[in-house]
């Protein structure tokens, strides 16, 4: 079934019992004159796009008929390969569904990556329907176009430009980089190695968010809040990281039960030698698991890294990777190691 272009679903209940009746449509634009038309309806919205994540939630917001937002989607996800992918001047162009979008073999529409990563639109969303419980604010750093010898950047239906955690832009210096800050409170300050860049409103006119042109120069970005009295209060910090010097892995847990289904994620992350994250690192990794426990994948976030995940090879994107341990039915220590040009780096789970 083809559903028409940039057309998001309605679902409809009747109240009290919340049963659904039907499907609509429609653009989350036509909602209001669907309400007009059945003021009966609850209405929501499905398979939202990321980039309309402000317009969605003042949506919800402002009419008590609409319940909600379910955008597509929460996690990266292997199939329907290139739907969210940004690509750059030269490369194929166009849609997931107009043309293979080879070597993509994933969807990069998610919130959150395939390795667990947050990227920048999560912690935006969260600010937005969290008002009381998240963070007060983000700061991340727009790609530039051209950078590393690379064309202009060329977005598609369901992605959002290209922004990371990241300082390290080497190669950029004195150019101009966008930093976009998002924030609960009314404004915010940046500075660069100490010195104020500029100070601008983070308010519901501007979507929360504050955009700084920035002449780049390697050392320590900080955002912070200000409140109503022009007082500063709290602060994020973007610090241009070293040479890689080690590997960090960190699992999800302590320890493994020993029945044979327990899974573990180690995270792998390239460190420089103050241990802050190498956002811009490549590094090839080896794994190896010893011990109760066997490696189920090993891989990265880039849905054009071709290594297959079960392989134990897998290599940094952005200076991180995932490994999936599974626990055997015998108890005892697993070790689970990396090998890299960093030298080898381990990790020890018990296996009760």
């Amino acid at each position: 079934m083809r559903f028409p272009q940039n057309h998001a679903i309605f679902a409809a209940a009747i109240q009290p019992t919340v049963i659904f009746r039907n499907l609509l449509f429609l653009f989350i634009a036509l909602a209001a004159a669907d309400h007009v038309r059945a003021p009966q309806r609850i209405l929501w919205q499905t398979e939202s796009y990321p980039r309309d994540a402000f317009r969605n939630w003042q949506r919800t917001r402002d009419f008590a008929y609409i319940i909600g937002d379910i955008v597509w989607t929460g996690l990266d996800y292997l199939g329907e390969s290139g739907i969210g992918r940004w690509h750059y001047a030269g490369e194929s162009s166009g849609e997931h569904y107009q043309r293979d979008q080879f070597p993509y073999h994933g969807a990069y529409c998610g919130d959150v990556d395939l390795t667990g990563w947050r990227k920048p639109i999560s912690h935006y969303r969260d600010m937005l329907w969290n008002r009381d419980t998240a963070p007060t604010l983000y700061m991340a750093v727009k790609e530039p176009n051209g950078y590393g010898r690379k064309g202009d950047i060329k977005e598609t239906q369901w992605s959002v430009w290209p922004t990371w955690e990241s300082w390290n832009w080497p190669g950029w210096e004195g150019r101009t980089i966008d930093v976009e800050v998002c924030s609960k409170a009314p404004a915010m300050r940046l500075y660069l190695n100490g010195r104020l860049v500029g100070e601008k409103p983070t308010t519901l006119a501007t979507e929360f968010k504050a955009v700084f042109p920035v002449a780049y120069a390697a050392g320590q970005l900080r955002a912070v809040a200000v409140d109503t009295a022009g007082r500063e209060t709290d602060s994020v910090l973007l610090a241009t990281a070293g040479a890689p010097a080690a590997v960090r892995l960190t699992a999800d847990r302590t320890a493994m039960p020993a029945y044979g289904q327990s899974l573990a994620y180690v995270t792998a992350e390239v460190i420089d030698a103050e241990g802050r994250v190498v956002p811009n690192a490549s590094l090839p990794l080896t794994v190896r698991v010893d011990g109760p426990a066997r490696l189920l994948a090993a891989g990265s976030a880039d849905l054009e890294d071709l290594e297959p995940l079960t392989s134990n090879r897998a290599t940094t994107w952005k200076g991180r990777a995932s490994i999936v341990v599974r626990s055997r039915q015998k108890r005892g220590s697993a070790t689970i190691s990396v090998a890299s040009s960093l030298g080898t780096h381990a990790i020890t789970l018990p296996v009760r």
